[in-house]
């Protein structure tokens, strides 16, 4: 979920009607999985009150592991904000900053790794490399990061100093927000591949209110919401689209949907 609903009142039942297509097509346990820019601003409050009050009980019955975006960065108190409102684990050096981390669930890993999309610090490719390095030995490891290395935007933080990572620790996919459309792309050491030869990395697309445009990069293999007509509904309201996977010993299923109920993709790897 990338939302950035702005003031957009009108927009928070349509994400809840989202979150409620999501849940109904999995089965318990479940973890819900947020890709950044949950809210617009990040140090309004009304915004986190209305994300609130519109996704009960959900907010409070559900495990959330989130990862943050540009729009969860505040200009003065950086990601205080965002922190403030998630009770999330230190990463491996024992940093308690909850903006990069792992979590191991069965035979799979998943890595919270800190990519908003802005200029950060170098020293968080070092982080996540201790994380990775952490879970090496996972059958399976699934990165959440806001700015796909290989989304519509071009060179930033995470394609210099995080892909080679992914190559290198042997990343199965890379799952992002940002860029508000469906793109996916299978690379390995910077080339494009067939799907299970490198990582798979999928930005879900918009959960919000906009939507943007690909540039059509060389890495794209299939991109949706290119057009408007593909994410409209019925009403010319955006048809939000989310995504659901299926963790399972020697098979990981990702499966996204509209909220209208149009499949948009499935990607089924192996090992």
């Amino acid at each position: 979920m990338d939302a950035q609903i702005k003031d957009c009142d009108e927009a928070y039942p349509l994400l809840r009607k989202t979150l409620d297509c999501a849940l109904n097509k999995t089965t318990e346990p479940r973890l819900i999985l947020t890709l950044g820019d949950m809210v617009d601003c990040a140090g309004k409050q009304s915004e986190y009150e209305s994300l609130s009050a519109h996704l009960q009980p959900h907010y409070a019955k559900e495990i959330w592991m989130p990862t943050p975006g540009n729009h969860d960065q505040d200009p003065k108190r950086g990601f205080d904000y965002f922190l403030a409102h998630y009770n999330l684990p230190p990463h491996c050096e024992g940093r308690a900053n909850g903006l990069c981390f792992s979590v191991q669930i069965g035979e799979y890993a998943l890595i919270a790794a800190l990519g908003s999309g802005n200029a950060l610090s170098t020293e968080y490719k070092s982080i996540l490399e201790a994380e990775l390095e952490k879970v090496r030995d996972s059958k399976w490891k699934i990165v959440l990061t806001h700015a796909s290395p290989y989304g519509k935007s071009g060179k930033r933080f995470t394609l210099i100093n995080y892909a080679e990572l992914f190559d290198k620790y042997k990343v199965d996919a890379v799952l992002s927000g940002h860029d508000h459309i469906y793109i996916r792309s299978s690379v390995k050491n910077g080339r494009r591949g067939e799907i299970g030869d490198g990582t798979l990395y999928c930005t879900i697309g918009p959960c919000g209110v906009s939507n943007d445009r690909s540039a059509y990069y060389k890495w794209h293999d299939y991109v949706y919401g290119d057009h408007k007509s593909e994410i409209t509904d019925g009403e010319g309201n955006t048809d939000q689209i989310y995504a659901v996977a299926r963790c399972e010993k020697d098979r990981f299923t990702l499966r996204a949907f509209t909220r209208t109920g149009q499949e948009v993709d499935e990607i089924v790897l192996i090992k």
